[in-house]
């Protein structure tokens, strides 16, 4: 079987990676320190794909003269298998005491939000260098992660060096091409060119778009199919790009009616993923996407031509802000739970009624403090109708 040529032809330095040169070299840096005995934080590689983030630590560690220890993501599927296999990976080095580059490739695709926390907890221990890799950093289930990494962006390739690399190779190879009409086709995914260049193919791809472009296209857009088409192509999961859209309707919006008719589009979104969530019935799932882009993208009287500087989703950011705290309310209700016998969620529901209780159940400052600053709400009935307790007929 003939070798891919995205293998065959890989950088085996990092000189040799093409773009992304600030990246590079922050890279370069990280694993000098490494090497000096100034243990970093990991790094979390991010950006398209086929800009050269595995490519860039495979390279890394021929550099350094580091072994590879590369993750196998059909095998690390569960937590009990990441502490099995990842944590000794990050916690040895060779039988001589040289380093390990430890290479965990796609996590945002490899390890489902349950596996997350194991994969913290080996990250905390590590004293190896480690890098991770992912397409989509600000998945919601990576946002522990990136509070504990040092992110480093790859973007997409430019033409120009698509079509150095294909010309390097179409000439190492002994083979005729238009490498130019490639490298046009490759939209910046040096992969899918080196691919392109092997196969004979020329043929136009689909490509994910940057979640900013996206957000623009859906609110521009002029028609059904061009709001569908723009949530299709974006480059984050659906859930996250409906906070986008949801964060940028008064941005872009700045007529009342027309916000009003977006966000009255948005609501009906969520009516149908909520059933979704509660039948599993995702037939509706349609439904939810013609609310959330085509729906939105219709809500205009007329189309807004002005630039647009679109927003971060608040929620996201908060969930960063306050990542801290509530791990440590959980931890604390938890610890009141396991003396109290009952659930963390019942404790959770009146935990403000046990702040002077910190020592007892043995929580920490940052406890504590979480605890301290939840409110006190009485939760006396749940719902439910309350009987009189002198007359029951009321």
């Amino acid at each position: 079987m003939a070798q891919l040529w995205t293998e065959k032809h890989a950088p085996k330095k990092l000189d040799e990676v093409y773009g992304n040169r600030e990246s590079i070299d922050f890279i370069r840096k990280w694993a000098l320190n490494w090497q000096r005995g100034q243990p970093q934080q990991p790094l979390l590689l991010f950006g398209p794909p086929g800009t050269g983030k595995t490519a860039t630590a495979k390279a890394l560690a021929l550099e350094m003269g580091w072994s590879l220890w590369e993750s196998n993501a059909s095998s690390l599927r569960d937590a009990k298998s990441v502490q099995r296999v990842i944590q000794p990976a990050m916690q040895q080095g060779t039988l001589f005491g040289e380093r390990r580059l430890v290479l965990l490739d796609e996590i945002d695709g490899a390890f489902d939000r349950g596996e997350v926390p194991a994969l913290l907890e080996a990250v905390a221990k590590a004293n190896q260098p480690l890098v991770l890799t992912a397409d989509d950093v600000w998945n919601p289930k990576l946002s522990g992660l990136r509070a504990s990494c040092s992110k480093v962006e790859f973007k997409k390739i430019g033409k120009i060096d698509v079509k150095k690399v294909l010309q390097s190779i179409a000439e190492a190879e002994s083979i005729q091409a238009d490498v130019a009409a490639i490298a046009e086709n490759a939209q910046g995914d040096l992969r899918a060119a080196v691919i392109d260049l092997q196969s004979g193919s020329q043929s136009p791809r689909l490509k994910k778009k940057n979640v900013f472009e996206a957000v623009r296209r859906v609110f521009k857009a002029t028609s059904f199919q061009d709001a569908m088409d723009a949530g299709e192509e974006a480059d984050v999961d659906f859930d996250l790009f409906s906070r986008w859209i949801e964060e940028n309707i008064p941005v872009e919006y700045t007529d009342a009616k027309d916000n009003a008719r977006a966000l009255d589009a948005l609501s009906k979104a969520d009516v149908f993923a909520g059933r979704i969530r509660k039948r599993q019935y995702w037939a509706l799932y349609k439904f939810q996407r013609a609310f959330t882009l085509a729906a939105v993208a219709a809500a205009k009287q007329k189309p807004y031509h002005q630039f647009t500087a679109y927003k971060f989703p608040s929620y996201i950011r908060y969930l960063g802000q306050t990542r801290k705290s509530r791990a440590a309310l959980k931890s604390a209700t938890q610890k009141a739970g396991s003396l109290l016998h009952c659930s963390s969620r019942k404790v959770k529901q009146d935990v403000a009624y046990y702040k002077k209780a910190g020592g007892f159940f043995g929580w920490d400052d940052d406890e504590k403090s979480a605890v301290g600053a939840q409110d006190l709400v009485p939760h006396h009935g749940r719902g439910k109708r309350q009987k009189n307790p002198k007359n029951e007929t009321g």
